[in-house]
């Protein structure tokens, strides 16, 4: 019988006394702020199994109750250079601090708690057609979940 290559990869890591890598079950995207877009992806499954917009606090708690060594977090960090106009970049540099140090905090713990954290910079805006084509997924969105959804679905 012949052996696979991830058969062979397996036996030779744990011969070196490696740990062969596995490619996480999970993936769970986090696009924080007041409302946190929280999304959960399955590669068993290839479909989300969470796609929803919650507290910080709940994206935190729901995330602990996923494997840690199964699980890769993606957590979206805003750019801290802003295009800004006159008249309100005062309130949209208070915005961004504050969600910047949110994602870092969340990074930050979720990494201490034994996690696979990568922190992403957004890439774009997909809207609800956009989504639904993509993603396949067909229920209600808004830019907060479809933000995590798309962290969680394209990982790291």
């Amino acid at each position: 019988m012949r052996m696979t290559e991830q058969q062979f990869n397996e036996i030779q890591a744990e011969r070196c006394g490696r740990i062969a890598p596995k490619r996480p079950t999970f993936r769970i995207g986090i696009d924080p702020g007041k409302n946190t877009g929280f999304a959960v992806w399955s590669d068993e499954a290839k479909e989300f199994s969470i796609l929803e917009t919650i507290t910080p606090q709940a994206a935190l708690k729901k995330t602990s109750a996923f494997d840690r060594e199964n699980t890769l977090v993606v957590i979206e960090v805003p750019k801290t250079k802003a295009n800004f106009h006159a008249g309100n970049s005062h309130t949209q540099s208070v915005n961004i601090g504050m969600v910047l140090g949110q994602a870092r905090l969340m990074a930050d713990y979720l990494k201490a708690e034994g996690y696979t954290v990568i922190e992403k910079h957004p890439k774009g805006k997909v809207d609800a057609d956009g989504f639904k084509r993509l993603t396949g997924y067909q229920g209600r969105t808004n830019e907060h979940n479809r933000d995590a959804g798309m962290l969680a679905m394209i990982g790291g």
